[in-house]
């Protein structure tokens, strides 16, 4: 194998390449066949009622699928996850009380996903603080 400690994309369908290893000498493979990029971590640090986004549209045909979910409330309010500003619903809205909130553990199928170049938002009911973090991949 050769070193290459990039992690771009390196192939486009129907080529081949040298099996590429990073610095320990691990090979680099994913169980996620259609994600253009390696697993990625966010922050969830929201606390203004209505749109809070929490990533950027990623661009043309490129979705962002949520892979696993921790967060916490700070007080009463309800939560929803969004596919862009406003827009449509990715999950019902979750009750939530001071002091609670929830994990979705890692699903390598993905939780659910924006719609392409959409940006993901998170909609809180009123200004409380909801914190926590997530992991995803662009696809």
């Amino acid at each position: 194998a050769v070193r290459d400690d990039e992690k771009a994309a390196l192939v486009a369908d129907g080529d081949y390449i040298v099996p590429r290893a990073d610095r320990f000498g691990a090979l680099r493979v994913t169980g996620l066949p259609d994600a253009t990029s390696e697993i990625k971590y966010a922050k969830i640090d929201a606390a203004s009622s209505g749109e809070n986004t929490l990533i950027a549209a990623a661009g043309g045909g490129i979705k962002i699928r949520v892979l696993s979910v921790f967060l916490i409330s700070a007080g009463t309010c309800t939560a929803r996850f969004e596919d862009g500003e406003g827009g449509t619903a990715l999950t019902g809205q979750m009750s939530l009380v001071a002091n609670s909130g929830f994990v979705l553990p890692y699903n390598e199928g993905g939780w659910f996903e924006t719609s392409d170049n959409t940006l993901l938002n998170l909609e809180l009911s009123a200004g409380v603080s909801v914190d926590g973090s997530f992991s995803y991949v662009e696809v």
